[in-house]
């Protein structure tokens, strides 16, 4: 973050509001590759439109996404990566993978943990098959390329020496503590995730936390308490994204596997590392991203469901009334006789 901050200062000057001004940019662009992510994933109009606009009036991606932080680059770089992923998977193309390689540069630059999480989607994605078939070997050529340009640019190496650093228990559990207690909204300050054991059981609290955090009785001033709005419709939004999620895996599970992935990994990932409320809060979006998708497919099948049965009870009516008529007529012909 810091080089891209340099690099915008050493084109445009000394100025926050530059920086900011391409922060947003980028965050505006989110929804239309949203869009795009969603329509190759579930092929349905309704499905890309209603994730795309709610990635784009949802207020937590418009805070995020409008300051000089990280998350609305990572964001957008999320989508970016899936978005070639799924490109990949349909058609071979050098186009895809430079994009690809590059978007997972940017995520590693920002932050390195979530790289392997991406690493482990795409590799999940492309190496499912049993049967060495000329697919399967493309898409073995495909990961083979990757892999040699992330490691023309360094990624893997640094990469590693940050996993080495951070990627235990341990240096989660302190800085897990860190967050617990540096503020007065942290949570889980006696829980241990230096074990195995200890993240298990400090699982349920923190998943619980990240996806409903912040509750309304924690709300203790203004800034708090204008979240408030937002926290409802997402709770009211969740059954949707349940919906979705259980569709998507019965009939779209080859093709979201990248998504599923790693929306899961990264669920979990949070879920043990975070504790405090405001930042669960606001990393919450990198996650919130891919689950509005699920909750437009679930959108969309309940008004589907709705319009069909609109339409047998008017099917039935039409029916009714056809018969009704042809009744009436039947008594007044043979009135007449």
């Amino acid at each position: 973050m810091n080089y891209f901050v340099g690099a915008i200062y050493y084109v445009l000057g000394r100025n926050i509001l530059a920086a900011q001004s391409i922060c947003a940019v980028v965050g505006a662009a989110t929804a239309p590759m949203v869009y795009v992510c969603a329509k190759k994933v579930f092929n349905n109009i309704r499905v890309a439109k209603f994730s795309a606009i709610a990635i784009a009036l949802f207020p937590s991606f418009i805070i995020w996404s409008s300051q000089l932080m990280k998350d609305g680059l990572i964001i957008f770089l999320l989508v970016l990566a899936m978005t070639m992923v799924l490109q990949l998977q349909e058609k071979f193309g050098y186009a895809a993978i430079i994009v690809l390689v590059l978007s997972m540069f940017g995520i590693m630059s920002l932050r390195f943990y979530i790289f392997y999480m991406v690493v482990a989607a795409v590799v999940g994605s492309f190496d499912r098959y049993g049967d060495y078939d000329a697919l399967h070997c493309g898409r073995s050529v495909v990961l083979v390329i990757i892999g040699v340009g992330l490691t023309y640019f360094g990624v893997i190496r640094t990469a590693t020496v940050d996993l080495d650093r951070f990627g235990n228990l341990e240096a989660v559990q302190r800085s897990r503590g860190d967050l617990a207690r540096s503020a007065k909204s942290g949570f889980g300050a006696e829980s241990d995730v230096s074990t195995t054991d200890g993240a298990i059981t400090a699982l349920p609290v923190g998943l619980t936390y990240l996806m409903l955090a912040p509750f309304p009785w924690q709300m203790a001033n203004l800034r708090q308490a204008i979240t408030l709005p937002e926290v409802l419709i997402w709770w009211m939004l969740i059954p949707l994204s349940l919906y979705g999620l259980w569709y998507t895996v019965k009939n779209k599970l080859r093709t979201a596997f990248p998504i599923l992935i790693f929306t899961i990994t990264l669920t979990l990932a949070y879920s043990i590392f975070q504790g405090n409320v405001g930042t669960a809060y606001r990393q919450r979006t990198q996650i919130q991203v891919f689950l509005f998708m699920f909750i437009a497919v679930g959108w969309v099948l309940m008004k589907e469901k709705r319009e069909n049965v609109q339409l047998e009870r008017r099917r039935r009516r039409e029916l009714f009334e056809a018969s009704l008529k042809g009744r009436v007529g039947q008594q007044l012909s043979g009135g007449r006789n």
